[in-house]
């Protein structure tokens, strides 16, 4: 019978490194420069995010892609109608009147938040951020590098295949010393 191998991961990584940063014209877009998340409230609890790609609800309030509302340093964020701007600080101006504040939080480095559903992150152990960087009209893009990723994928699968080689020679040789060393000249 044929012997079947699997391979398993050893372990799942998730990297908290920040991404680049790209301008998108909405202004409801905010992008955390360095360390930080978002505060959504979701039907599951309170879950964090980086992702800054924001709208408004028909209730005019501040939220996800996913619907989940963004939370303020005051609760929920609703905004009036006219022009907004999101500040450095995280603070959101409607034709230059302050309205609401972002609530960008922060976990220690050795309690960073766990993967949850769709995207989110979930933890117990966040504080507010000390100084928060955010840049309005903007959002984080991937932290990962597609093309050095692929580079990596191809150098596993020729590590895969050198030690392919290297069974099946082994291999070989085990059977030319039971076929040719037991003969008898």
């Amino acid at each position: 019978a044929a012997e079947r191998v699997f391979v398993s991961p050893s372990a799942v990584h998730t990297s908290f490194e920040a991404g680049r940063v790209r301008i998108t014209g909405n202004p409801l877009d905010a992008a955390i420069e360095g360390s930080g998340f978002f505060e959504v409230k979701t039907p599951q609890g309170i879950r964090y995010t980086r992702s800054g790609m924001f709208s408004l609800d028909s209730q005019r309030r501040l939220v996800t892609n996913l619907g989940y509302p963004v939370m303020g340093t005051k609760g929920e964020i609703k905004i009036p109608p006219g022009t907004v701007h999101v500040n450095a600080q995280g603070a959101i101006d409607v034709d230059g009147r302050t309205v609401a504040t972002l609530k960008v939080m922060d976990f220690p480095f050795d309690h960073m938040p766990q993967k949850h559903f769709e995207g989110l992150f979930a933890s117990e152990s966040a504080k507010p951020a000390k100084n928060p960087q955010v840049q309005g009209g903007h959002i984080e893009e991937s932290n990962v590098n597609s093309i050095s990723e692929m580079v990596k994928m191809i150098q596993g699968m020729r590590n895969y295949e050198s030690s392919q080689k290297l069974i099946q020679t082994l291999d070989h040789m085990a059977e030319v010393s039971i076929h040719d060393v037991g003969r008898v000249l």
